[in-house]
C-alpha cells in the first residue's frame, strides 16, 4: 500500500508521527499508528493535495490516504511484529518531480536498516524544497521467515 506525504510550514509544536510497518490482509505495508489522526491531517490538505496531483500530471489515482507530515516533524518507523526491517524514501514517481527538490525528506538518500523489535527516526528537512516536492514513497523491506519482503507505500508532506 503507497502512502504519499506533503511538507508546508514548520510544526509548531515539533510532532513526532509514528508510523508502524505491518502486514494487513496478508500485504506488508506502511502506515501511520494514528489512523484517525493522520485522516484528520489529511483532510485539512486534501483539496491542495487534489490540485498538485491533478497540476503534476498524476498518472493514477490514489487508492489511500497517505501519511501526512510537515517540515520539521519527526517520523519514527517501527515493525508489528517485531521483525528486522529496512525503510527509506524517494520521490513518487505518481506525479512529475519537481527539480532540485530533494530526492528524500529526511536527507538519507539510502535505506536504514533497523534491529529487530527496533525503531528509527528521521527528522522531516525545513526549507530545503521538501514542501514544494510534497510527494514521496516509503520503500524498504522486512525480514520475514528469513526472506526479505518488499514493503512500497507513499507519503505526502503537506505543510
Amino acid at each position: 500500500m503507497a502512502i504519499s506525504t506533503t511538507t508546508t510550514t514548520p510544526a509548531t509544536p515539533a510532532t513526532t508521527i509514528k508510523v508502524q510497518i505491518r502486514k494487513e490482509h496478508g500485504q506488508w505495508t506502511i502506515e501511520a499508528e494514528d489512523p484517525v489522526e493522520n485522516k484528520k491531517r489529511f483532510q485539512n490538505v486534501e483539496e491542495v493535495f487534489k490540485e498538485k496531483r491533478r497540476a503534476r500530471h498524476q498518472k493514477k489515482e490514489p487508492d489511500h490516504d497517505p501519511i501526512v507530515f510537515n517540515e520539521g516533524e519527526t517520523l519514527t518507523f517501527t515493525c508489528t511484529p517485531p521483525l528486522e526491517f529496512a525503510i527509506g524514501a524517494k520521490k513518487d514517481d505518481v506525479v512529475d518531480a519537481i527539480p532540485g527538490t530533494p530526492d528524500d525528506p529526511f536527507g538519507w538518500n539510502d535505506l536504514r536498516t533497523v534491529e529487530a523489535g527496533g525503531s528509527v527516526s528521521g527528522d522531516v528537512m525545513r526549507s530545503s524544497g521538501v514542501k514544494e516536492q510534497a510527494f514521496y514513497k516509503f520503500h524498504g523491506w522486512v525480514m520475514e521467515n528469513g526472506r526479505r519482503q518488499d514493503v512500497d507505500p507513499d507519503g505526502y508532506c503537506g505543510s
